[in-house]
């Protein structure tokens, strides 16, 4: 589901009128420019320079950072079933 339609349900479960407006993205999926990209693939850290110690810091911080992410993700999925929910509860309700 696109995140714009997910953002609309829960409006309307908040009581606020959602945005219709269409935002027109021209690279599809991607939110920046494909040369941006490339860019910031030619300044990437020389990773293969590096201290065993440092990467292995740097691993842990990535690895608790992901957790910390995945954790966040969970939460939300959680909280937009709980407002598909309501959102469906309510409309059986104004059908009814």
């Amino acid at each position: 589901m696109r995140r714009s339609v997910i953002c609309q349900i829960l409006m309307l479960v908040a009581g606020q009128k959602p945005n219709t407006k269409r935002q027109h993205k021209p690279y599809g999926a991607l939110s920046f420019h494909p040369k941006t990209a490339l860019n910031q693939m030619q300044n990437t850290p020389n990773f293969a320079a590096w201290t065993n110690e440092n990467l292995a810091k740097f691993a842990l911080e990535a690895y608790l950072r992901l957790q910390t992410q995945q954790d966040a993700l969970e939460q939300l999925r959680g909280d937009l079933k709980d407002a598909m929910q309501l959102v469906r509860a309510s409309t059986l309700t104004v059908d009814d």
